[in-house]
């Protein structure tokens, strides 16, 4: 495993090889990445932040996966195969033991559900996220208007449409 930041990175599957993935159903703060190397592959990882709490997430996704044993899976196309996501990574949904990864970041306040896209696991990241913010886990310690007022344009464009979604 890589980390590159909290919602993507590099898989090492014995016998399999690498590939990039990226966490099914959430998004996290961006980070500003530096350039690095592992093993042949050129990668990056997070060096600061870009959005608010992107550090912070990082820091919190590399203390849950970093060393770990992780039992990985995948949404599947009709054909069996693994979907991806944007820039062509494999949407990959992670467990280590009885913990489901996903559900840990958004419950540590490390992550938002991702409503941009449907998923399977939709309804019960919302509710982890509700309550990270009730209990101003993570990035919610500074409360929701002050979380949006300080992500990118990109994600509240996506993220004002959040509490709609998780209603459904």
């Amino acid at each position: 495993l890589h980390l590159i930041d909290a919602d993507s990175a590099w898989f090492q599957i014995p016998g399999r090889g690498r590939f990039k993935g990226r966490f099914y159903g959430i998004n996290a703060p961006e980070c500003h990445k530096r350039h690095v190397r592992t093993g042949k592959v050129r990668s990056a990882r997070c060096a600061s932040d870009d959005e608010y709490f992107g550090m912070g997430a990082y820091l919190i996704a590399k203390q849950l996966l970093v060393g770990k044993q992780l039992t990985l899976d995948c949404p599947r196309k009709r054909n069996g195969r693994c979907r991806t996501g944007g820039f062509g990574r494999i949407l990959v949904m992670i467990r280590i033991g009885d913990t489901d990864v996903m559900e840990a970041l958004v419950a540590r306040g490390a992550a938002w559900t991702f409503t941009k896209y449907p998923s399977s696991n939709r309804k019960r990241l919302c509710a982890l996220e509700e309550r990270a913010r009730k209990r101003g886990a993570g990035m919610w310690a500074i409360g929701r208007a002050q979380v949006e007022a300080r992500m990118r344009a990109k994600t509240r464009k996506w993220y004002r449409l959040r509490d709609a979604i998780c209603q459904r």
